[in-house]
């Protein structure tokens, strides 16, 4: 019997990053009410393509920070 391949990182999961987008940088010496907020103004593409890191825009400075270090807000754009 075939066992179906593995799919652990073939597929993108959770929202897209892209530029625009307003995020949480998360910060263990810190409780997640007193995260940083910021904007990702730019995407930057790593090994094979996919893009890891993101320069933030926040309200002191600008930051590059990677993917697993940031959390996206839910925010929905109302026309």
């Amino acid at each position: 019997m075939r066992t179906p391949p593995c799919s652990k990182w073939r597929a993108a999961k959770g929202p897209a990053l892209s530029v625009g987008t307003v995020v949480l940088i998360k910060d263990d010496q810190l409780p997640p009410c007193h995260w940083r907020m910021g904007r990702i103004t730019e995407c930057h593409d790593g090994r094979g393509g996919i893009t890891r890191v993101a320069t933030i825009k926040t309200q002191r400075a600008t930051i590059k920070r990677t993917f697993n270090t940031i959390c996206v807000l839910p925010i929905n754009d109302v026309d």
